[in-house]
């Protein structure tokens, strides 16, 4: 998912991601985004748009911090980098049973 709307970054998006992958472009780029289309097609990529929720984060935050909604109820499980390809593969095969997986980096990588 690429969201910081970088041209650079959403360019380089199509190099790091793996055959076969999904790019999400969430951002707003300041510039059309010049792209090979070769790549696109060799690795077989798949990329979607989706909007972010500008203007909604106030009011997700108050949401939050009143406890009207209680987060930790979607929040299905947190894990390591090294969890994260037999999370997938699980998350596909049984899709219901999870809401929101957060993946935690170690900074040191």
């Amino acid at each position: 998912m690429e969201c910081s709307g970088s041209n650079a970054a959403i360019r380089s998006s199509l190099d790091l991601v793996s055959n076969a992958g999904r790019i999400t472009l969430t951002g707003w780029p300041p510039r059309e985004t010049s792209i090979p289309t070769d790549i696109i097609t060799r690795k077989e990529i798949d990329i979607r748009g989706a909007r972010t929720s500008a203007g909604e984060f106030e009011e997700a935050i108050e949401l939050i911090y009143t406890k009207k909604v209680d987060v930790a109820k979607i929040l299905t499980k947190t894990i390591s980098l090294d969890e994260a390809p037999e999370t997938i593969r699980d998350i596909e095969k049984n899709p219901g049973n999870y809401m929101k997986v957060v993946v935690k980096v170690d900074k040191t990588v």
